[in-house]
């Protein structure tokens, strides 16, 4: 059984909003604030160069896959698998780099084909395919 994951939104007083998540342990952890109100696709240009960029990025640092479900979410790092379906959230460990492509296969119906770029000791157990030749895999979630 996985353990149910809750959010909250509240208003911050200043017309923004607080996003928080509820650990295990009950407390709230504050992850940003937003405001409601028209952007242009421009507002972002800075913010998505930091994280295509960014040694700091968290998308430039691990291999991240992540999709919505009908009821959740599902995504997989470089050594986990994790699930929300009806509010609670299943993780897995990943064994090795067997596991990730295994679980990327079946999870998001992406094949390895090619080397995967920057898992050099990985190399010779398997490979990408460039994103425009991926092929869907026949498996179902």
């Amino acid at each position: 059984m996985g353990r149910e994951v809750a959010y909250r939104i509240s208003p911050d007083g200043n017309e923004q909003w607080k996003f928080w998540e509820r650990l295990e342990n009950g407390e709230w952890e504050f992850y940003y604030a937003f405001a409601i109100q028209p952007c242009r696709l421009s507002d972002f240009v800075e913010a998505c160069r930091y994280y295509e960029t960014s040694p700091r990025s968290t998308f430039t640092q691990k291999r991240l896959c992540s999709r919505a479900t009908p009821d959740g979410h599902i995504s997989l790092t470089d050594d986990r698998l994790i699930a929300v379906r009806n509010g609670q959230r299943f993780e897995r460990p990943l064994a090795n780099h067997d596991d990730f492509v295994r679980s990327l296969n079946e999870s998001f119906g992406i094949r390895l084909d090619k080397p995967f770029p920057g898992h050099e000791e990985e190399r010779a157990r398997s490979h990408l395919t460039a994103p425009s030749s991926l092929r869907r895999s026949q498996s179902t979630e």
